[in-house]
Order: C-alpha cells, then sequence, then structure tokens
C-alpha cells in the first residue's frame, strides 16, 4: 500500500468546526516493510540485468516511477525539512531497508529525493552532484560536474564561492551534457557520470535559507552514510554465513577466537554509528556529522572483514561481498566523509570557526 502526503490535509470535528490536526506521518514499520517490498520486486526485475550491463538513464526513470507510485516522494511533499524533522529518521528507514536488498536502488531513490532541492520556493528537480543537492565546480576541469544519479531531463544546481559570494545558480537541461559514465564502480542502478557544463547555458541565481540549505546537505549525508551501514551489514551476514561452514586448522571458522573477534569489532562499529546517525536526524547537528563521518570508516572496517573472511574469494565479483565492498566506498565518496570534512569538523570544535587557526 503506497504512502499517503504526511503534509495531507487531517481535520477533525470540534464545537465550532473542523480544527486542522498535526500531519500523520506512517510508522518506521510501515515505511521499511513498503522499501523492503519495492526493493525485492525490482531486484526481481532488474537485478541481473544490473549486473551485466551499464547504469542506464532510462531504466533509472522507470525505477522513478516506481518509487513515486510507492509514494517516497511524498515525505519530502509540503514544508521544508529542517534538521530534527521526523521524516529525517523515516527516509533513513527506508533507505537502510532498501540497501539490505539492493544498495543501488537505495542510491537511486536518494538520489531522486536530494533533487528535490526543498529550500527552494519552486517546484524544481535537480540533480544530486558531489553527494550533496548542489555541486561544486570539478576541481581539475571547471566546466564539469561528477554528478551522482542524474537524470538528463532534470537541471542542476552549482554552487560557486568567493572571498566575498556564496550563491546556487540553476543550470537548465539543455545546459548539460553527459562526459563519461563511469563503470563498475557501485551503486549499480545508481549512475555515476562526468556532467559537463555547456558554455551557452543561462544560469540563473537561486535564493536560499544557508541554515536551511545547510540542513538538507547534512542530512544528505547522512542518508548516504545510512546506505554504507546497510550494505557492511549485509557483508558481514554473508561472511558469518561462510565462516559457519567453512573449515580451517580442524575446526569451522565461527569457532576461531580471532574471527570472532573480528565479527564483534565490527559489530560494534555499526551499531555505533547507528546509534549517533538516530540523534541526529533527531536534531542534533554536531553528532550528525560526526556520525556520518563514523558510520563510513565503520562501514568500510566492517566490508573490509567480511572480505578478510573470505579470502581470495572476498575479492571475485562473482561473490557479493565484493560489489558491497564497492558500494560502501562510493557511498563513502558520496557522503563527502573525507579527510576535508574531518578538519572542518576539528576547526569548529577546537577552535569555535570553520576558519584555519
Amino acid at each position: 500500500m503506497p504512502l499517503s502526503s504526511p503534509n495531507a490535509e487531517n481535520t477533525s470535528e470540534r464545537a465550532g468546526g473542523p480544527v486542522a490536526s498535526p500531519p500523520k506521518l506512517p510508522s518506521s514499520g510501515e515505511v521499511v516493510q513498503l522499501a523492503t517490498d519495492v526493493a525485492r520486486r525490482l531486484a526481481r526485475r532488474w537485478g541481473k540485468e544490473l549486473d551485466r550491463t551499464s547504469p542506464d538513464e532510462q531504466r533509472m526513470l522507470e525505477i522513478d516511477a516506481e518509487y513515486e507510485r510507492a509514494g517516497f516522494l511524498s515525505l519530502l511533499s509540503g514544508e521544508p525539512m529542517r534538521l530534527g524533522d521526523p521524516r529525517a529518521q523515516l527516509i533513513g528507514a527506508a533507505l537502510g531497508a532498501m540497501a539490505e536488498v539492493d544498495c543501488g536502488l537505495a542510491a537511486t531513490l536518494l538520489s531522486r529525493m536530494a533533487a528535490m532541492l526543498p529550500w527552494s520556493e519552486a517546484e524544481i528537480g535537480a540533480a544530486l552532484v558531489d553527494g550533496w543537492s548542489a555541486s561544486r565546480l570539478h576541481p581539475r576541469y571547471r566546466d564539469s560536474l561528477w554528478a551522482w544519479g542524474w537524470r538528463s531531463s532534470l537541471p542542476a544546481t552549482v554552487f560557486r564561492e568567493g572571498p566575498d559570494f556564496h550563491q546556487w545558480e540553476l543550470v537548465p537541461p539543455e545546459g548539460l551534457e553527459y562526459l563519461v559514465v563511469h563503470e563498475r564502480m557501485g551503486l549499480r542502478a545508481c549512475t555515476s557520470a562526468e556532467v559537463r557544463l555547456v558554455s551557452r547555458a543561462r544560469l540563473d541565481t537561486i535564493a536560499a535559507d544557508p541554515e536551511l540549505v545547510q540542513d538538507w546537505a547534512e542530512s544528505v549525508a547522512g542518508w548516504w552514510a545510512t546506505i554504507a551501514l546497510s550494505a557492511a551489514r549485509a557483508a558481514l551476514r554473508y561472511a558469518a554465513d561462510y565462516a559457519r561452514t567453512r573449515y580451517q586448522g580442524g575446526a569451522v571458522l565461527a569457532r576461531h577466537a580471532l574471527i570472532q573477534t573480528m565479527f564483534g569489532r565490527g559489530m560494534e562499529g555499526l551499531y555505533a554509528a547507528d546509534t549517533l546517525l538516530q540523534r541526529g536526524f533527531a536534531g542534533d547537528r554536531r553528532t550528525l556529522r560526526l556520525g556520518t563521518r563514523l558510520a563510513i570508516r565503520a562501514a568500510e572496517q566492517a566490508a573490509h572483514t567480511a572480505q578478510q573472511v573470505l579470502g581470495g574469494y572476498g575479492y571475485m565479483r562473482e561473490y557479493p561481498v565484493e560489489r558491497w565492498l564497492r558500494d560502501v566506498k562510493m557511498a563513502a565518496i558520496a557522503s563527502g566523509a573525507s579527510a576535508i570534512t574531518w578538519a572542518h569538523a576539528a576547526r569548529e570544535e577546537f577552535w569555535g570557526d570553520d576558519s584555519s587557526p
């Protein structure tokens, strides 16, 4: 059953006439069940094809239509989403459940959701670029962008900054063209491509509340980290099943103390990171930033642990652990969890601003 819009009018009768009541959100369990069902249906339909073929934009649009019919995009209708909005946790739950089935399907949903530009007064769909709802120009080629999940029918947003200005600019669809679609990089259904800005394109400046933009960017990064956690959990479970039947030194792998310790450390990191993310989605910006980076680091460690347990099999494409590791790596890039963001957090924590001490 599709989700209904959380901002649909909800009224009740009282003395004096109808009174509007707060919008009713679906429960986390309902969202998780629907996300799992939709992802399984899509995986049955396209799973093998996604393994054999390159990312395809037409397929992404067909997947978009499935998500719209299921009502996932309705979670973002109505009021702009600020940090602490309960919808953020519901979206995270949906993405996590979907990533348990296929991370690429979850990434396709996230890239479409993040394209809705909730800080804009206009109804604009835009590309999710560089793991954010807006992009920074490519460091090497100033006229190109690295776009995640871009659909050529959508415009993109470009973030430009200088010594005395910060602004968002809208690039229309006719101002963008594909350069390269990256192959076999993970997140199978979600395209990753170099996109060039055509010089004749007219750029429109977008008025935006800086705090709202920041809230949205932090949430999108946290959702990418949620996908990474799901991929890592799936990899650990697969490795645990393997360790239950594989013998080493006359004993089942799962009985070796070292193997148990490796799995314990992996799960500890995943649970800790997920706890921080949930607290961050509830409204704590600093915790969300730290949770995003911890989630990426914990997911990478857990996926590598799974790969080590499988030994040489863990590095073979015929085994899903290798794909899950690539999914984690791609989600890490998309989330922006890099050395640059660590430096940003340190400057904010210890020196009180985002400038170098």
